[in-house]
């Protein structure tokens, strides 16, 4: 019987090759993306649950905030907080803190671009548990001299398989190597090339001045979670943090967060030691993927219905001669399961060929191995199955309820399938416009974004950064030997850049008290700072005229903050500084768009920097780079300098959104290519079942254009039934997720009106094709059809 299912079920596949070819197609790109979606969703939710007792670590968080009620989340803490906790709680509680730097690494004759290093605590092992390829986490980092590499530094470095116990040089000095890292994890927040132990960095004793510049991560024993001990560690944090700010007038509240939220759940912070996921990005994608495959399983159900209704004649045929409703339900499922399952050898493919440029969306490889071609297959198996079903499901419903001889006449039958295929288009149409809604709004928004004037020179900026602060106070003959390149224009050093913040500091007034200071970010800087950015003053000096004399640059919304009726000339303190604000710059964008502009000192009290911009030619703007590279390794000859366009940093900053509008673009152009797809079939049948009607209109004088209209019109007014479901939930969540910006596009729900009428639009062209075919088509023709 199984057998005389299938041949019946290929016989009529064959019969309908084009029904059935858009069903496959349909179903198996809708699979697929599906699929891909939730790898990627997989992804983002596995980060850092590879350590073993990953649900044992913490990360401490900072909440500071100021007497007006000023507030700064920030992810570390200050340098000697990890010490004390090992101190006091060992080994009950382990602690670790990091400081990260980058650098370009010239060992032998190889040299590596933008090598990433950490410098840990001893107990860096203790708590995380990357994989080694060689040596042992025993005694990695316990010596100043020491260095643990991963697989890849030591494959381009070495040509010995094992260079354990080999010297490497680091910035001029060598160290030994006492372990291998196998690479790190893609789900990793944590990436490095190689770790340095605290104690190797020549500026430790300055480092523990800092302030909360140390992403700290605990390792708390489940007993003592179990007892909550791990107060007792927040208490001393936050006891120290506190001593330390206290003068300030700060108060600031220690939190932990756990290991497993720190990639999705840290994109708010004000400084991160990674580059962070988004969980209202999963969310989305989660939605997305669930959408397009509703779209896909009703696409299905609906052409599935549509080919049954045109056989409803031999479906009352089968019952009269004998049959069973139940024989004929098990054909209807085989032919149903039977085209699915060939939908899953096709979604394999395509799983295999979209995986490449998903991969280029997200920015992160999404590797498929033999073992998840066959996971994927088996998945496939199973939406396949439960696609079958459902659609067996809708013939069962509507076969139970009708005898042979009404299932023959055909008339009553067809109008309840209709109900259901109105329903399922509907449905299919509301998630298509939905999706294009916002994805446009999306789009549009961050279009605005990465195009809005910030108010500098962003495009001719040239950055030149160098980690251990080489940089020194006389940077003027540097500056003049930069000049002397007709492509350069102009040169400034400094400690902080647009979309880098040096630190954050207090401010108040002199005559007033520490205890009444407000928060301010800080950009520390040299000479020609405001000439180089192109910063317009607004009132007083640009700095530039002034050599022996320190003093302060204030942004408009610092002015207001510290109520300042006339701001220059008046002496301001900030942290331990003090010194008179020599002029005020005229608000400019140094920060993401998500926040309105925030209060800026620009100071010159600093001696040493990391950063040397260029504003160059932007026509020549490699030829700048490489004369610029020269002239700073001859006066820097053991700096380590690496480069960058401050115009592509900047962008970064809208990575997440962009990220997010190329999976939404991407997603929504698969929504309308299956809803396209089903609707060109449903097309396709609703022709062929009114053709001796229409055959019989033109016989009676009806035109092209009138009959044409009739079909379209019979389609569309369900679509803009479509149209009013879905745009409110819409609006809903565009409104919603436009609040995020500070500076948005505006009458962006105009935007959500035209995706709706660009849906009508393509749910015209796409029945047009039909509708004009069989109203062109000669009457006598049409009046022969069955």
């Amino acid at each position: 019987m199984l057998k005389n299912y299938i041949k019946v079920a290929l016989r009529n596949l064959i019969h309908n090759k084009f029904i059935a070819s858009l069903n496959i197609l349909g179903l198996a790109v809708g699979m697929s993306t599906s699929i891909i979606l939730l790898l990627f969703i997989h992804l983002e939710l596995s980060y850092d649950r590879f350590h073993k007792n990953f649900d044992e670590i913490f990360r401490i968080i900072e909440n500071a905030e100021t007497s007006d009620g000023q507030t700064l989340t920030i992810p570390s803490t200050l340098g000697y907080i990890s010490p004390a906790i090992n101190e006091e709680f060992y080994p009950e509680i382990k602690a670790c803190r990091i400081y990260n730097r980058e650098i370009n690494n010239r060992f032998g004759f190889r040299e590596i671009q933008h090598v990433r290093f950490y410098y840990v605590d001893s107990t860096f092992f203790e708590i995380f548990s990357f994989p080694f390829l060689y040596g042992s986490s025993e005694n990695a980092l316990t010596e100043s001299n020491t260095v643990v590499l991963t697989e890849h530094i030591a494959k381009a470095y070495f040509s010995q398989e094992n260079p354990i116990g080999e010297l490497f040089e680091i910035h001029g000095k060598n160290y030994v190597i006492t372990a291998i890292l196998r690479d790190i994890p893609i789900n990793s927040h944590l990436q490095f090339d190689l770790l340095l132990p605290f104690a190797a960095n020549p500026r430790i004793n300055i480092l523990k001045q800092m302030p909360m510049d140390f992403p700290t991560y605990l390792r708390i024993d489940k007993k003592v979670l179990n007892e909550g001990k791990q107060e007792a560690a927040i208490e001393i944090t936050g006891r120290i943090v506190n001593d330390h700010y206290k003068p300030s007038g700060v108060y600031v509240n220690t939190g932990l967060q756990s290991l497993k939220d720190v990639h999705l759940r840290s994109n708010n912070f004000d400084t991160a030691l990674h580059q962070t996921g988004d969980h209202a990005t999963v969310v989305i994608l989660s939605f997305l993927s669930l959408f397009i495959l509703l779209i896909t399983i009703s696409n299905f159900i609906n052409l599935i219905t549509s080919r049954t209704e045109n056989r409803l004649r031999e479906i009352g045929m089968r019952l009269v001669t004998g049959a069973t409703k139940r024989d004929v339900l098990k054909q209807l499922i085989a032919e149903s399961l039977l085209i699915a399952i060939l939908a899953c050898f096709f979604a394999l493919a395509f799983t295999e060929l979209l995986s490449g440029p998903f991969s280029n969306i997200v920015g992160v490889k999404i590797k498929i191995s033999i073992l998840d071609f066959v996971n994927l297959f088996i998945l496939f198996l199973i939406i396949a199955g439960i696609t079958g079903v459902l659609s067996g499901a809708v013939h069962y419903i509507y076969l139970s309820g009708f005898s042979p001889i009404q299932v023959l006449s055909v008339i009553r039958f067809r109008s309840e399938i209709s109900w259901l295929k109105i329903g399922l288009v509907i449905i299919q149409f509301s998630m298509m416009i939905f999706l294009l809604a916002v994805f446009s709004v999306l789009y549009f928004q961050v279009r605005y974004m990465s195009r809005k004037n910030p108010g500098f020179n962003i495009d001719e900026m040239v950055v030149f950064y160098e980690p251990f602060r080489q940089i020194a106070k006389d940077f003027e003959p540097v500056r003049s030997d930069l000049l002397r390149n007709n492509w350069i224009m102009d040169a400034a050093a400094s400690e902080g850049i647009p979309g880098v913040v040096t630190s954050v500091q207090n401010i108040w007034v002199e005559g007033d008290t520490i205890m009444n200071s407000r928060l301010i970010n800080e950009h520390r800087v040299k000479d020609h700072y405001v000439s180089t950015y192109g910063l317009e003053i607004i009132e007083g000096d640009d700095l530039s005229t002034i050599k022996d004399t320190a003093g302060f640059l204030l942004n408009e919304t610092a002015v207001k903050m510290l109520d300042l009726n006339n701001p220059v000339g008046t002496v301001v303190n900030v942290d331990i500084s003090k010194f008179p604000v020599l002029g005020v710059v005229k608000d400019f964008q140094y920060q993401s768009l998500h926040n309105p502009v925030e209060p800026l000192v620009i100071s010159t009290y600093f001696s040493l920097y990391k950063y040397i911009t260029l504003r160059v030619n932007p026509d020549s703007i490699q030829s700048a780079i490489s004369y610029a590279d020269s002239i700073i390794r001859i006066h820097y000859p053991d700096g380590n300098f690496t480069h960058f366009l401050l115009s592509e940093r900047y962008k970064s900053m809208y990575d997440d959104e962009q990220k997010t509008s190329r999976l939404l673009s991407w997603g929504a152009i698969l929504a309308i290519l299956i809803s396209m797809l089903g609707l060109f079939g449903l097309s396709s049948q609703t022709v062929i079942k009114r053709t001796k009607e229409i055959g019989i209109r033109k016989a009676n004088g009806g035109n092209s254009w009138d009959i044409m209209v009739m079909l379209i019109a019979n389609l569309l007014r369900w679509i803009l039934v479509s149209l009013i479901i879905s745009m409110p939930l819409a609006i809903l969540i565009t409104n919603k997720w436009m609040d995020r910006f500070a500076y948005k596009i505006t009458h962006f729900q105009l935007l959500l009106v035209l995706s709706g009428v660009l849906a009508l639009l393509i749910a015209l062209l796409t029945v047009s094709y039909h509708t004009y075919s069989i109203g062109k088509k000669n009457p006598v023709h049409s009046l022969r059809y069955e």
